[in-house]
């Protein structure tokens, strides 16, 4: 079809890939740039591609992708891609493809969400809650540690080493030792989060069905349609070097 597709805009010019460009499908779920600058795409239902400004390669389950559905991708301190699939995590580190499944330690197989914190952990939101996995050994925390409810849609570390996880009922924080969580009561924007972005003042930015909340670490503040928002239903947030969300 001619629609879906990924586009990029230089300031100037709008660019438009499909899988006429080689893109392997029109139906993007993430998008992340590792550190030689390479674009890489997880799409709906073909795999993943890289796009390193030139050239397009796309990998599959054929290569040792867990599975075609892509939902979640996040780049490690070395270099080293992760890929969240309805089947397992899959990491790929230029030439070889390792999978982990709930046979290795996952919650649950479906990956909603990755975050790499700041000591290199890698960590796994997924329907049955929240995964850790630290190289070694892997950590499941669910509503029974502090989660809030178990079906995790976002994750962000911010400087402080603190670990945000977004769900279907809250906001969770988690600094290593203790939970907090948020919920509408407290000036979240609506229950369901579903991204979370942690901005150059240390503001956690929350996306949510009901708009767009930032707090400070005191207050809250909303931001909906009436405010500026296209639409209500905020599902993805990116910061700029700017500052500009």
């Amino acid at each position: 079809g001619t629609g879906g597709g990924v586009s990029t805009f230089d300031g100037v010019t709008w660019t438009t890939y499909r899988t006429a460009e080689r893109l392997a499908g029109n139906s993007v779920n993430a998008i992340a740039i590792d550190g030689d600058g390479h674009k890489w795409f997880g799409t709906q239902d073909s795999g993943v591609s890289e796009f390193d400004g030139a050239n397009w390669t796309t990998y599959t389950t054929v290569d040792g992708l867990a599975a075609l559905d892509v939902y979640a991708i996040d780049v490690d301190g070395e270099g080293h891609l992760w890929f969240g699939t309805r089947a397992g995590v899959s990491t790929f580190d230029g030439d070889t493809w390792t999978t982990y499944t709930t046979a290795d330690g996952l919650a649950d197989n479906w990956i909603n969400a990755i975050a790499i914190d700041g000591d290199g952990h890698k960590w796994f939101g997924t329907g049955a809650g929240v995964t850790e996995f630290d190289g070694d050994t892997w950590t499941t925390y669910t509503v029974a540690d502090g989660l809030v409810t178990y079906y995790v849609d976002a994750i962000a570390a911010d400087g402080e080493g603190h670990l945000w996880f977004g769900t279907d009922g809250g906001v969770s924080e988690f600094d290593g030792v203790s939970w907090t969580s948020y919920t509408q009561a407290d000036g979240l924007a609506d229950n369901w989060v579903k991204a979370i972005a942690i901005d150059a003042q240390g503001h956690t930015l929350f996306g949510t069905d009901g708009g767009l909340s930032e707090f400070d670490g005191v207050s809250w503040t909303t931001y909906a349609t009436a405010d500026g928002v296209v639409h209500n239903w905020v599902t993805a947030i990116a910061i700029d070097a700017q500052d500009h969300k």
